[in-house]
């Protein structure tokens, strides 16, 4: 039996979204990808940071280009990497991962 039998159909049913961990963020791709108009949102974002500790600043950074990348991203519709090789066309994709609580996966392969 499958995980996807397993599932509830509100499981199933479930929205996904775009994620990127920040710690892969790379801004100088973000930065030419998106070009001046992406960046000044980006900028204006950044300006509107509390003061906070270098270090907690840098996150909070790497979070506001990964949230306006995946705007983007979903605003030209990239397609996934599935679709990218099958037709051999295209240069920029996204990966969807499913991830469960934790509470949930271990039922789920308790089963």
């Amino acid at each position: 039996m499958s995980i996807r039998e397993k599932l509830t159909p509100s499981q199933r049913a479930t929205p996904l979204r775009h994620t990127i961990d920040p710690g892969f963020v790379h801004h100088r791709k973000i930065q030419t990808i998106l070009g001046p108009q992406g960046m000044s949102v980006i900028d204006n974002a950044i300006k509107d940071l509390p003061d906070l500790p270098d270090w907690q600043k840098q996150v909070r950074i790497d979070h506001i280009y990964t949230r306006a990348f995946l705007i983007f991203c979903n605003q030209i519709g990239v397609r996934p990497l599935r679709d990218i090789l099958a037709s051999q066309t295209g240069h920029l994709f996204v990966q969807l991962k499913k991830f469960y609580h934790a509470t949930t996966f271990m039922k789920l392969i308790e089963q």
